[in-house]
């Protein structure tokens, strides 16, 4: 944790604990948000350039576990969960596996990237053989070393990994002349302005750096400089401190100010660590050794104050685990007991609608069985109406008396009838198309107000029944023939569905 998030640990601790009341976020103490903070941190460090297909998996089964913990399915979260942990195992593994497989050519990689961060704005960008131009041909072969380790392809990943340090290290070659004679340059303004006797450490390690650019440079040594613009920053610095020494020295009072100055900066150290200092006294002073003692024991009393608010925390976000746990519990209870509250009351609307089309089923039945083969048709029609067809019932032509041979048919029809008592029934009288339209019209509906009647004179309740004439409108065969003529007329009594 950055030294800066020290001072603010008590006021997150207290926040934390001031929502623990209303219940800590499922999202931020869950087991699947604590996999998805070390999959975050993964992919926000270096590894995640090693390992970048089997994080993205990683962070895949982490979704489906969530979502599966959303539609409650539990034993499927549990099992996505436990697969993105072994590919977030698998991703630090191979990450670790490629680093140390591959020490040197990422050693070459860092020097490359390294130099070419210093380079003169006089490098020719479109020259093939620019370092930036290698380093980045090098990131790219490296992807591809990278994506075939990742794939198992271990032959194809060495091959890749080989030809991206051949390009990080033709990287270095094109880059370390340019810094050599960039070094050269600043060491000899810096010589120039007496930087040997003006700041002659700085000046010495310059000159080391260089010698060892060169020696690489020139083949004697094979070891990779680990960072090849130090040359040139130790060289510009040589130059700047001379210059700025040789300034100071031109005055009587520079001293006396950097030693002022020097005091200045140890008491205001003094007070931000909070040790006591004279701030009225222009005297005061801390020695550096107190300052670095306060600053230690400082970041001992923030670490172990920092372990006590971790330990505070897992001990709020066990807590809440439990609580969750219970919540969880009593959900799956409710989920359950509406489930089998469903369950019953599905069982409980087939047993009904079973007994209902068993009863049903009995009642047509007894209907058919009231008549002889070739007297009516009996049709169940999809909205639980059922029309009988009159198909023995004859009139005279333009007649609409019911003969007394048909008295029985009817007096068996009242009786299905009968058996429907709880419908409401419809007569439908039809003829062919023979005469006059309007005539046809009258016609069906005096025969029909003759079935009506007959029925009604058996006993049939007048509120449930209605005659009604169609005429010639409502044809069942062609009115071309004979037959389909003697077809379209007819008496169709239709009961109705169950309101």
């Amino acid at each position: 944790m950055p030294r800066s998030t020290f001072p603010g640990i008590r006021l997150l601790l207290f926040a934390l604990l001031l929502t623990s009341s209303a219940g800590l976020s499922e999202a931020a103490e869950t087991a699947f948000d604590k996999l998805r903070a070390e999959i975050n941190a993964f992919k926000q460090s270096e590894d995640h350039f090693f390992a970048p297909a089997t994080i993205t998996r990683a962070e895949a089964y982490l979704g489906a576990a969530l979502l599966a913990d959303e539609n409650g399915k539990e034993d499927d979260a549990s099992s996505a969960l436990a697969k993105a942990r072994e590919k977030l195992h698998e991703a630090r593994n191979t990450a670790q596996t490629f680093r140390t497989k591959h020490a040197q050519l990422l050693r070459a990689r860092r020097a490359a990237m390294d130099a070419i961060a210093v380079l003169p704005d006089t490098v020719n960008p479109l020259d093939p053989a620019n370092p930036q131009v290698l380093t980045k041909q090098g990131d790219a072969v490296l992807s591809l070393a990278v994506q075939a380790m990742e794939a198992g392809e271990l032959n194809q990943s060495q091959e890749k990994a080989g030809q991206a340090l051949d390009y990080y290290q033709q990287a270095l070659n094109a880059a370390i002349p340019v810094l050599l004679e960039q070094a050269s340059r600043l060491l000899s303004k810096a010589s120039s302005a007496r930087a040997k006797r003006y700041a002659p450490q700085t000046w010495q390690m310059a000159r080391d750096e260089v010698a060892r650019l060169r020696s690489y440079a020139d083949g004697l040594s094979d070891q990779i400089p680990a960072r090849p613009s130090l040359a040139v920053k130790l060289a510009e610095q040589a130059l700047l401190l001379a210059r700025q020494v040789r300034e100071w020295r031109k005055h009587n009072d520079s001293h006396e100010k950097l030693f002022l100055e020097a005091r200045r900066q140890r008491v205001r150290l003094a007070q931000a660590l909070g040790m006591p200092v004279e701030a009225d006294n222009p005297l005061a002073d801390v020695a550096m050794q107190d300052i670095l003692h306060a600053a230690n024991k400082l970041r001992a009393e923030l670490e172990q104050e920092r372990q006590l608010h971790q330990q505070q925390l897992a001990a709020l976000r066990k807590q809440h685990e439990i609580e969750l746990q219970e919540k969880l519990a009593a959900q799956r209870q409710e989920l359950l007991s509406a489930r089998e509250a469903q369950l019953a009351s599905m069982k409980e609307a087939f047993r009904a609608k079973l007994e209902r089309e068993t009863f049903e089923k009995k009642r047509l039945e007894q209907v058919r069985k009231l008549f002889n083969k070739g007297e009516v048709d009996i049709l169940v029609n999809a909205d639980g109406s059922l029309l009988i067809r009159l198909v023995a019932l004859k009139f005279p032509s333009g007649r609409s008396e019911v003969a007394k041979k048909y008295f029985d048919l009817l007096a068996r029809v009242k009786a299905a009838l009968d058996i429907y008592g709880d419908r409401h029934y419809r007569i439908e009288g039809h003829t062919d198309n023979r005469g006059d339209v309007k005539l046809n019209q009258k016609l069906s509906l005096k025969r029909a107000e003759a079935v009506r009647d007959f029925l009604i004179a058996a006993g049939l309740d007048p509120a449930r029944v209605k005659a009604l004439g169609y005429g010639e409108v409502r044809p069942i065969a062609s009115n071309e023939f004979a037959k389909g003529r003697a077809m379209n007329r007819r008496i169709d009594i239709v009961i109705e569905a169950h309101d």
